[in-house]
């Protein structure tokens, strides 16, 4: 054994069952048969085979019918539950598609201002271009009138 493994089991603390183990020696286990006690007929062998094999299969049914309850029960509650949370995913897309309507509209309304902005804008360059253009058209009438042009 590797001297390491010895000293980290020397240096670890013992249960009081592996102290007494360890003084005493090991149990005595009279009460135990030997293997040459142990010993079934074989017509035997094959009634305990079939027993244990009964008992197996009415085990795996009686566990089946729990198994098949719970599944049950469990399909119920999913079926209950299932218009609850079909219920809250609709409501959180309501509130997703709320938001975002008030956006829209928002920037309609922004949109609408800076139209408005623009087309008062527009009005103003309108008007001065007009204004310049009366002022063109009397600088060439003064012109004509002297002659000029």
């Amino acid at each position: 054994m590797n001297p390491h493994i010895k000293e980290a089991q020397s240096r670890r603390p013992r249960s009081s069952d592996e102290m007494d183990e360890l003084q005493n020696g090991a149990p005595e286990f009279e009460d135990i048969p030997s293997a040459d006690m142990c010993w079934l007929p074989h017509a035997n062998i094959s009634e305990a085979n079939a027993r244990l094999s009964s008992i197996g299969t009415a085990r795996r049914h009686s566990i089946a019918r729990p198994v098949t309850l719970l599944k049950a029960e469990k399909d119920h509650e999913v079926r209950e539950k299932k218009p609850i949370l079909e219920k809250g995913r609709l409501e959180a897309e309501n509130a997703a598609l709320v938001a975002e309507v008030k956006r829209l509209r928002a920037k309609k309304a922004q949109d609408d201002r800076e139209k408005r902005r623009l087309q008062n804008k527009y009005q103003v360059l309108e008007a001065d271009l007009r204004y310049k253009d009366d002022l063109i058209d009397r600088l060439k009438d003064i012109l004509r009138k002297e002659h000029l042009l």
